[in-house]
């Protein structure tokens, strides 16, 4: 059974309180593998066929996990019209018939390298905010958002306190600590 170990906003920064004011958001979810899916009412009006994107689904590379987020958010959510064009003529429209992409089966390592560096310099890229919780498999690449000409904010987990069967005792686990310094 696949858990939700990141969540994505997708929008545009304030440019005096920053955040994120989103328009979008994705979750990935991991089990036997992993999964990048936008989540229904999530868009606020910014693509003409939202409707259909709502169900859209990518099926990411272990190596390149970020790169694949961002290409899903080009062709899916910003509908740039470069990457739109090339990831319809690479699959012979099967990412837009299909309504997913799996980056392993559609997509030759060529392909993915040409779309990863047309998106490196692109100029108009929305805001990410990235809430990585503890064990995503997003730490492997997120360095790569470096190599982007764009705005991002990545938070990760400082305190967990679950409970767990296998935990011998009380069966609480807790890690991290509440006391945030500046």
């Amino acid at each position: 059974m696949a858990a939700v170990t990141a969540i994505v906003l997708v929008g545009n920064p304030h440019t005096n309180d920053g955040g994120n004011r989103s328009f979008a958001m994705i979750e990935l979810e991991e089990g036997s593998r992993a999964a990048f899916s936008i989540k229904a009412n999530s868009f606020r009006g910014i693509a003409q066929d939202a409707e259909y994107f709502r169900k859209f689904t990518v099926i990411p590379s272990v190596e390149f996990m970020v790169d694949d987020l961002i290409l899903m958010i080009a062709y899916a959510i910003c509908r740039n019209s470069e990457i739109f064009a090339q990831v319809n003529a690479f699959t012979e429209n099967a990412a837009l018939n299909g309504h997913r992409l799996n980056i392993y089966d559609d997509l030759s390592m060529e392909q993915r390298m040409g779309l990863y560096e047309t998106l490196k310099l692109a100029r108009y890229l929305p805001k990410l905010t990235f809430c990585l919780f503890e064990q995503t498999g997003l730490t492997s690449s997120i360095s790569h958002l470096r190599e982007y000409q764009m705005e991002c904010e990545v938070t990760h987990t400082i305190f967990i306190r679950e409970y767990s069967g296998w935990h011998p005792g009380s069966g609480w686990v807790t890690k991290g600590n509440l006391e945030i310094r500046s």
